[in-house]
């Protein structure tokens, strides 16, 4: 719940780069053991209880819960045009190449490039 809130409160004030800067994957110490599975429903079960969370401070959140820890996890962003001509932007996290969110669909998006922090 910790960093949900977190993220959900420093995402405003703060440049993205440096948040992700921080909390980029091998910056943990390398014996951490947690199970995907967990830190996947914690960020969930947090980000329903924390009003205005959205894909991209779950997804920044779940990194640094993963953060040290065996897998490799990488944060995506894509953008996808609506048939009215409108954009939508989403964030998520992959892990091993495949997203932490499997129902999530993710065909319309295209992956925009994280230039490092």
């Amino acid at each position: 719940m910790g960093w949900v809130a977190l993220l959900r409160l420093l995402l405003p004030s703060l440049p993205f780069s440096t948040l992700h800067r921080w909390l980029s994957p091998g910056r943990g110490s390398a014996n951490r053991s947690i199970e995907l599975a967990d830190a996947r429903w914690a960020v969930m079960a947090a980000a329903r209880r924390i009003p205005g969370t959205h894909c991209l401070a779950r997804s920044l959140a779940l990194q640094a819960l993963l953060q040290g820890s065996a897998l490799q996890t990488e944060l995506r962003i894509g953008v996808a045009k609506h048939p009215g001509g409108s954009l939508a932007a989403h964030a998520w996290i992959t892990c091993d190449g495949h997203p932490v969110f499997p129902d999530e669909d993710l065909s319309a998006y295209t992956l925009l490039p994280l230039r490092p922090g």
